[in-house]
């Protein structure tokens, strides 16, 4: 009985034991006060009723007591290991004095400490602009600097050169103590023998020449240093981290970059103080109010002080509080000088609170995705770009590039620019030829309608040879290029006798025959004020006959296409946009399982400005899913995410981007089977781009500079491996100047960064609601109402879907089709469960979905345009809930 009992609690530890450690290794670091705060010098008691003037920096000697720079009263204070605090250097006086004698009794301005293993204490002083010793027997003499501001001595005595304000000093391993020569703009060296030269920087008041020798480097006015256990020496200089390997040469670490909220060791930092490095390589960074860790694998984490990163930029609060708490939720007001103990724990002076604090060691957090992904590459062939596409134009297996230029959406001085499409044919070396050139016939646009001025490309293999060709929106329909073996391209007709003036193109089966059809953002008729769809049928090389929706009340930009009900038809969905109400979103037409679509429903999404898209498959699920920007939110801009859900419903998640997010693309840019997004900011032209975790869904935003300036009329991007390296790679237009090309790395995604996580589902789908096909166009507008869009329609067993780029079927991996399969049976069994236990117990009225009739988009005769019909249709079917009380396994099983 014993012995089974022992048993038990044994197999109770096995499997509590790892939630433990589990739960212990999840406990965030703290932040604590270890000194200061007090209202008096208080020597001799503890450090936490001492008061400190300001403190600029910390050491740590071989016992662990912890000495203090205090710069405001001019002493040096040392902590013991009780938590007992004494001065042990300077007598309160800002005046150099008391070489030969006490250190207590000396005069000093002590801007920075250093300490040996044996308790020697090294201190720069301001006030003789030279750097003193204090022995262990307490007393303190000058083995740097002459005390007269200067640069001179090299290869001599310390005691005989010149140094000018020295901000830190640092010692090796081996007894060498460097030394950051601020008014100088150099690093300096003195020996244990007392020999000092400089070993980095030339005395240029500049930042940069990195990569070479560290003394052809400029190092303005270098502040912080450190020594990592491996020897290297790091240092700031013009906010920016350095380090300086064993040979001499160096290279930047961290800052330096376009943004300063990423999570890349490249992010911009303002204000940064000092820097300490643990065994792992981690570089702790006092900056800005907070302390940044920058790991070996290029990552830039927060790990203490309070930032937000809302709007692209790092916006920190300073101030008192927090401690005992986690440490990215304390406040700090100005940390300058940090140091590592033993434990791992880092000590930092936070100068402007006059305090000590202790942060509590940090794990090594994982890379942030979507760093290290992509590099630049450009290409300059001046002109007013309109779009970008890639392909295999000419059959060798490798992609090309064609872009599109036209007159500039957002100016009416532009007349002179040609109308025509330049493709890019890549070589066999991995570069990009010079355009050859395609002119198409240019758009004539209505004095009435806004942003239509053609050059839209698409890509399909049209004609069925196997060689992707480009449509291109031109002034009398839809060209056609097709693609050439021979790299001689020539343009033909593909609207042929249909034709009207066209500015944007989707390629997708309508009509459900197997051929290409084209769909385009097109006036009724040449002249024509009115702006709607066109639906081109394809017949190979050229259209057979085109349809017309008119769309008078919808003003709309960017299409795309996808199955968003699960009936395995291509629906359609626009990104639209009323300037006058500053409402935008997206607009989704349901395929009407004959060749049409039902009337739009409004999906709106919040911010201001034009509306961009993209479809795919966003949390690898296996269904499409949709993502709408506004391009001039300026804070707090998201990324609205429709996730679609169950039988036409989508879950509305907002995922946190920077300011002023434009145009969409959703490419498996890293190769690993799930399909990562992509967006462009018109602030700062720059490219986001959130990794698609296999765990996690989106991971947080990387961003990088996008090339020349972005309008806010059209940034076009496109993907494909155009250096033929094996990897995606991003082309976008680099304002109106050229193609920027941003080389992929091929980098794959990493796990959450320090235990963050954006605002994206998980697999079960979260918390949020779900929203069934909303809204009316009249709702928010006041302009006529359109017919009011349909319930969703019944989920189909057939398992293709149509995506918007070259109408491609969706590839989805054998696990994600059996899954989405057993949804279906699961979806299927809930609607016959749902309709007998209608039948058996009957429902409340007010239980019932209510079914309005859908009006279908009649599909008009090649001679008639089509008007939107108001003719009703039969309601679609959808699974009604059950008794109130058993409703819930309804949304179980959803």
């Amino acid at each position: 009985m014993g012995k089974g009992r022992h048993g038990l609690k044994g197999l109770v530890l096995l499997i509590v034991l790892p939630m433990l450690v589990q739960a212990s290794s999840s406990i965030p670091p703290t932040l604590v006060s270890v000194a200061g705060g007090g209202s008096q010098q208080g020597d001799g008691g503890p450090a936490t009723q001492a008061m400190l003037g300001a403190p600029v920096d910390v050491a740590i000697d071989g016992s662990g007591n912890i000495y203090v720079a205090d710069f405001a009263h001019a002493r040096v204070r040392r902590i013991s290991a009780d938590g007992t605090i004494t001065t042990v250097a300077g007598n309160g006086s800002a005046t150099y004095s008391g070489d030969g004698g006490a250190a207590t009794a000396a005069g000093m301005k002590p801007a920075a400490i250093a300490v040996d293993a044996d308790g020697t204490l090294y201190i720069a002083d301001h006030a003789g602009s030279c750097i003193r010793k204090v022995a262990p027997s307490g007393a303190i003499s000058t083995v740097a600097g002459t005390g007269t501001r200067g640069y001179s001595g090299d290869g001599g005595p310390g005691t005989a050169a010149m140094l000018y304000d020295p901000a830190d000093v640092e010692l090796d391993a081996a007894g060498n103590l460097y030394i950051s020569d601020f008014g100088n703009h150099r690093l300096r060296r003195l020996t244990p023998n007392g020999t000092i030269t400089t070993i980095a920087g030339t005395g240029s008041d500049s930042f940069g020449n990195m990569g070479g020798p560290a003394t052809q480097a400029y190092l303005g006015n270098p502040t912080g240093l450190a020594v990592s256990p491996q020897g290297e020496i790091y240092v700031v200089s013009g906010f920016v981290v350095s380090r300086i390997d064993r040979y001499g040469t160096i290279v930047m670490v961290a800052g330096n970059g376009m943004f300063s909220g990423d999570p890349a060791a490249t992010s911009a930092m303002s204000d940064v103080r000092d820097i300490a490095v643990d065994g792992r390589g981690d570089v702790y960074v006092s900056t800005s109010h907070t302390i940044q860790m920058v790991t070996p694998e290029g990552g830039m984490h927060h790990v203490a002080g309070t930032q937000d990163t809302r709007d692209g930029q790092r916006s920190t609060t300073y101030g008192f509080g927090g401690d005992g708490g986690p440490a990215t939720g304390a406040l700090l007001s100005g940390p300058s000088g940090i140091a590592l103990d033993a434990a791992g724990n880092l000590l930092i002076a936070d100068r402007y609170n006059a305090r000590v604090r202790r942060l509590s060691p940090v794990p090594h957090p994982e890379p942030p995705p979507g760093i290290g992904a992509f590099h630049g590459q450009v290409n300059r062939y001046s002109n007013f770009y309109k779009d970008m596409v890639t392909g295999d134009f000419n059959g060798d297996g490798r992609d090309d590039v064609a872009f599109s230029t036209a007159k500039d959406a957002t100016t009416e001085y532009s007349n002179s620019i040609p109308s025509r499409v330049g493709i890019m044919l890549q070589t066999a070396q991995g570069t990009l030829s010079p355009p050859v050139y395609v002119d198409f016939p240019a758009v004539v646009r209505p004095s009435s309608v806004t942003d239509f001025h053609g050059g839209g490309l698409a890509v399909a293999d049209m004609d069925g040879d196997r060689i992707v060709d480009i449509l291109v929106a031109q002034g009398d329909g839809i060209g056609l290029i097709a693609g050439s073996r021979s790299g001689q391209f020539w343009r033909t007709s593909f609207s042929g006798a249909h034709g009207v003036p066209a500015d944007r193109l989707l390629v997708m089966d309508v009509n459900r025959d197997g051929s290409k059809d084209v769909v385009a953002r097109s006036l009724e008729a040449p002249g024509s004020a009115q702006v709607g769809v066109s639906i081109y049928a394809g017949g190979g090389a050229q259209a057979v006959r085109r349809h017309f929706i008119a769309l008078p009340h919808l003003p709309f930009g960017s299409m795309a296409a996808g199955d968003f009900n699960g009936d395995g038809l291509p629906d359609l969905v626009l990104a639209y946009a009323f300037a006058a109400a500053d409402d935008g979103g997206a607009a989704l037409l349901i395929h009407d399982g004959q060749s049409g679509f039902l009337p739009p429903a409004l999906y709106p999404a919040p911010g201001a400005g034009k509306a961009h898209l993209a479809v795919g498959d966003l949390d690898g699920d296996g269904m499409l899913d949709i993502a709408v920007t506004r391009n001039r939110t300026r804070t707090n801009a998201d990324i609205l995410v429709l996730y679609q859900r169950f039988a036409g419903q989508f879950q509305r998640i907002p995922l946190a981007t920077a300011p002023e997010p434009d145009n969409l693309l959703i490419a498996d840019i890293d190769r690993d089977g799930l399909q990562d997004l992509i967006v462009l900011h018109v602030n700062n032209s720059s490219v986001g781009y959130f990794q698609q975790s296999p765990s996690r869904g989106l991971t947080t935003e990387a961003r990088y500079s996008g090339g020349g300036m972005y309008n806010y009329a059209f940034n076009p991007v496109a993907v494909g491996d155009v250096n033929g390296d094996g990897h995606l790679d991003l082309v976008l237009r680099e304002g109106n100047s050229g193609v920027y090309v941003r080389l992929g790395t091929g980098r794959k995604v990493g796990l959450r960064i320090n235990g963050g996580q954006p605002l994206v589902p998980s697999r079960a789908g979260g918390s949020a609601p779900l929203v069934p096909l909303v809204a009316n166009i009249a709702a928010s507008t006041g302009e006529p109402r359109l017919p009011t869009a349909g319930t969703p329609m019944a989920i189909d067993t057939r398992e293709t879907g149509v995506m918007a780029r070259g109408a491609r079927w969706v590839r989805t991996w054998q696990p994600r089709v059996a899954i989405r399969r057993i949804q279906q049976v699961v979806q299927s069994w809930t609607a016959r469960a749902a309709v007998i236990a209608h039948r058996w117990f009957g429902a409340p009225q007010e239980e019932v979905r209510v079914h309005a009739p859908v009006p279908a988009i009649a599909m008009p005769t090649a001679s008639m345009p089509a008007p939107v019909s108001t003719t009703a249709a039969a309601p679609a079917t959808i699974a009604c809930p059950l008794f109130a009380r058993r409703s819930v396994v309804c949304e179980r099983l959803r």
